[in-house]
């Protein structure tokens, strides 16, 4: 406590001014930290939610492109892919010409690479 020794009681005034500034300009400050630490708060939870809805939008594209690839590789009862027409070269229709395909493009091939 030397220090309260060499204080005036003419100079209290001016430390008390002193104290009372940078007692206001930290409370200014802490209140400007709390709106930074609300923002970045706000900010994280809208992150979330926009992250969280970006992934529903993705397993709703899977979904969709799963049902698609599926609803295009079902065959039908004779064998076929639906929508086309390919050769038919199954092992009970050997002796028999196989159909033709509509589709225009290359035909199937066996393993050789030839025309089936």
């Amino acid at each position: 406590m030397s220090i309260g020794r060499d204080i005036k009681p003419e100079e209290f005034s001016k430390i008390q001014a002193t104290l009372e500034a940078w007692y206001q300009q930290s409370g200014g400050l802490l209140d400007t930290i709390k709106q930074k630490i609300d923002w970045a708060k706000e900010s994280q939870d809208r992150q979330k939610t926009h992250k969280a809805d970006f992934e529903k939008k993705i397993e709703s594209i899977k979904a969709n492109l799963k049902a698609i690839i599926e609803q295009d590789i079902m065959m039908d009862s004779s064998g076929h892919f639906e929508g086309a027409e390919y050769y038919d070269h199954r092992p009970h229709n050997k002796g028999r010409k196989g159909l033709k395909s509509k589709v225009k493009g290359n035909a199937p091939k066996d393993r050789r690479g030839r025309n089936m």
